[in-house]
């Protein structure tokens, strides 16, 4: 293996740590969905999708700020308690949830660490920059 390829190898398995450590669902399908990899020079992070969605938040607290609706997939209506009383519907308008930047702040916070402990591993310099674009 050439320094290049060791040196994206170790971010490629630091950043998927990372963002497995600090995923904000106690399940692991989400947890399980994360994988990073390198298309050329360009960085991808691939999940389920709703892992953005826990990110960026949805609905009024999301991109598209406004309710969206949620209708039922393989039956006629919606059932669920509220004041513990069932409560039947066809459709609900749906507020959306807040945002939790766990992959935002990964990048911003924990990824230029793990490319200078990755530079200085590799080539034995730490002094390297991070930029986004």
């Amino acid at each position: 293996m050439t320094k290049e390829e060791d040196f994206r190898d170790y971010i490629k398995f630091a950043l998927e740590n990372a963002l497995i450590d600090v995923c904000p669902v106690d399940k692991g399908t989400l947890r399980n969905s994360i994988s990073v990899e390198f298309d050329g020079t360009d960085l991808k992070v691939n999940m389920l999708e709703y892992g953005v969605h826990l990110d960026q938040g949805t609905g009024l607290y999301g991109p598209e700020g406004k309710p969206y609706e949620i209708k039922p997939k393989n039956k006629k209506a919606l059932k669920f308690k509220k004041g513990g009383k069932d409560v039947i519907v066809k459709k609900v308008m749906h507020p959306g949830i807040h945002p939790n930047p766990w992959i935002r702040n990964t990048f911003f916070h924990v990824f230029p660490n793990i490319v200078k402990d990755a530079s200085e591993l590799i080539y034995g310099n730490r002094d390297v920059e991070v930029s986004f674009e």
